[in-house]
């Protein structure tokens, strides 16, 4: 795997999976 398809890879992972776990954070503040 080249570096660059790595690099799309974990920012799609982040892009998709930062607003579930800012949401999941502030679901258990409350």
């Amino acid at each position: 795997m080249n570096k660059q398809l790595l690099l799309n890879v974990m920012l799609l992972v982040s892009t998709v999976a930062a607003p579930h776990y800012l949401a999941g954070m502030q679901h258990e503040r409350s």
